[in-house]
């Protein structure tokens, strides 16, 4: 582990020292070297030590685009020795509003398209000292700098990122200098980055993925692509621009990998995914590594190299300075190859939630004989005789869903903020026929639920927005008097009945991808076709066809492989794949 003076801008400054010259961000045809990287940052910090008045601890908002921005004002808020806190800039507006809250921010550093909401943060009063600065890249350049080094240790929080909560408010995750610089370490010697590669930073700010974006690779003289948001879910378009970049390392969510399998990349060298379960494993010309990590440790807790396929992908061996431990309810440790919880202890560990004791007494605990700080995950897994740890799921009402952490106690917060809502159950149903996050609700007067869709849209993430609702007279209770979820579950599947649900279920995917092939077949306007009838047979070539698979797994949320319908092209066979894989 690094020397405790050595910080994140330290080791910045270090690699600005060694590879000053040289690209450091991408975006389009402009370039940004390390020179002018810590240039620009250099002034932000300089107008932050201002503004603050030299105060020695602050926690200043971030709410940018995909743009350089984003790397100077991390970079300038980590060199005035202060905590940053991103917001998702493709989150609901409301959603930021209730960070704020928690986040205790000082100041927000932001861009002119997002005036209005810097605007409506100072009309809350959400801001310490009610500052806000808009800056620019070529502004930067213009203004005079001088070097301001801060006293901060790896003690300092460098920042905190926000997990869904489950009392409704989004719960904020601070991590230090040391935890981030042992992650760098880690994967940098582990996977192998040098000043030689190049990678898209393709995660959202507002989550921890990005820290793997940034940091490795910004310590390691390597250059980070900003590209459009259009070719960020686009396989095709983010495959050649890839080729087209020479991008040598690429970390994906777990989704974005299963579709990535379906082009070839001759370029790239290493690929780290990490999100949810590994389903799959092809063997490319690139080295496949899988990787698992709560935001409470810091990214990623285990690596592996995927060099074979099976039914149960293990995640990998801990990271350096990290220990990870499988246990029973009393948190007692189990055998190994025996299910459990995972628990975590190292100096990867979160120093803990921001202003909620209640959630760090929850998950964060001593260890009574070492004395050793742990984190319960909440994640079920196991562990074999050579360390290598697999993962199974949840043991609690967070749900991971199309790659995201989430707590279904949110989402009904937010439902029950609705006026005409008595109380609300949020399920998630995991069926042959699809994947459902289901409410159940109450009413004190007739809801439209169009309206409360629009009513929740300005509050939740679209990922966290029911797809199902019924109507309840009242919930039924158990014999504690306590709400009986499974009886509400029952009760659903005898008012839809999942068999017919199935078979109407059939015949909408049928109807949709029908939509699908004719738009990408451009069919005459009108023209049927029969579901047995075969995609080259209707005029479709392997690009179409791969096309109409982007299509398909973007609007069923799914992950159908290119050479699973090529076995047989048809409507047919592609309803009994995506409801299987839905």
């Amino acid at each position: 582990m690094e020397n405790e003076n050595i910080t994140l801008q330290i080791k910045f400054k270090q690699a600005v020292t060694k590879y000053g010259k040289s690209a450091a961000l991408h975006m389009d045809q402009y370039t940004l070297t390390y020179e002018e990287l810590d240039y620009c940052s250099d002034v932000i910090c300089n107008m932050l030590r201002e503004i603050l008045k030299d105060q020695k601890e602050a926690t200043i908002a971030i709410l940018v685009s995909n743009s350089f921005m984003k790397f100077i004002y991390m970079l300038g808020v980590l060199k005035a020795g202060y905590t940053y806190a991103p917001l998702d800039y493709k989150s609901a507006f409301e959603r930021n509003l209730k960070i704020l809250a928690v986040a205790n921010a000082d100041a927000l550093l932001t861009e002119e398209r997002f005036t209005d909401e810097a605007e409506e943060v100072i009309k809350r009063g959400l801001l310490i000292k009610n500052e806000v600065l808009i800056e620019n890249v070529s502004e930067l350049l213009k203004k005079e700098r001088r070097e301001f080094y801060s006293e901060s240790t790896q003690e300092r929080i460098a920042y905190v990122i926000f997990t869904s909560g489950s009392s409704g408010i989004p719960k904020g995750v601070e991590v230090q200098d040391k935890a981030i610089l042992n992650f760098c370490s880690s994967v940098i010697h582990r996977i192998g980055i040098s000043e030689k590669d190049k990678t898209i930073a393709l995660s959202n700010f507002g989550f921890d993925a990005s820290v793997f974006d940034m940091y490795p690779f910004l310590l390691s003289g390597a250059e980070i692509y900003l590209i459009k948001e259009e070719d960020r879910k686009d396989i095709i378009s983010l495959n050649q621009y890839m080729i087209k970049s020479c991008i040598t390392i690429q970390c994906m969510t777990t989704a974005l990998y299963h579709l990535f399998l379906n082009v070839e990349n001759p370029v790239l060298e290493k690929l780290c995914v990490i999100g949810e379960k590994m389903l799959f494993y092809r063997k490319k010309n690139y080295r496949i590594f899988n990787m698992y990590g709560p935001t409470e440790a810091t990214v990623l807790v285990t690596l592996t190299e995927i060099r074979q396929s099976s039914s149960d992908i293990p995640v990998g061996y801990p990271i350096d300075n990290t220990d990870i431990y499988i246990v029973d309810k009393e948190g007692n440790k189990k055998s190994l190859r025996e299910k459990g919880e995972i628990c975590i202890e190292g100096i990867c560990l979160a120093k803990g939630y921001r202003n909620n004791q209640e959630e760090n007494d929850k998950h964060f605990h001593e260890d009574l004989i070492t004395g050793k700080r742990r984190y319960y995950t909440g994640d079920i897994g196991m562990m074999e005789e050579d360390g290598n740890l697999h993962c199974y799921g949840r043991i609690d009402s967070q749900i991971k869903y199309r790659g995201y952490r989430i707590e279904l106690d949110e989402i009904r917060k937010n439902i029950l903020q609705y006026e005409s809502i008595e109380d609300a159950v949020v399920l998630f149903l995991e069926e042959e026929v699809g994947n459902f996050i289901v409410t159940a609700y109450c009413q004190k007067q007739p809801v439209d639920i169009k309206q409360l869709k629009i009513f929740l849209e300005k509050q939740l993430p679209e990922y966290m927005i029911p797809q199902k609702w019924f109507l309840m007279d009242q919930f039924p209770l158990n014999e504690n008097k306590k709400i009986n979820t499974q009886e509400i579950r029952k009760k659903f599947y005898e008012k839809y009945n999942m068999d017919s649900l199935g078979k109407s279920e059939d015949k909408d995917i049928e109807e949709r991808l029908k939509s699908i092939w004719s738009e990408v077949l451009a069919l005459e306007k009108g023209k049927d076709f029969r579901a047995d009838e075969e995609f080259t047979v209707l005029g479709g070539d392997s690009l179409q066809s791969l096309t109409m698979l982007l299509r398909v797994n973007k609007e069923f949320n799914t992950q159908v492989l290119f050479e699973e319908f090529i076995e047989n092209p048809t409507i047919e066979r592609l309803v009994e794949i995506v409801k299987r894989r839905k």
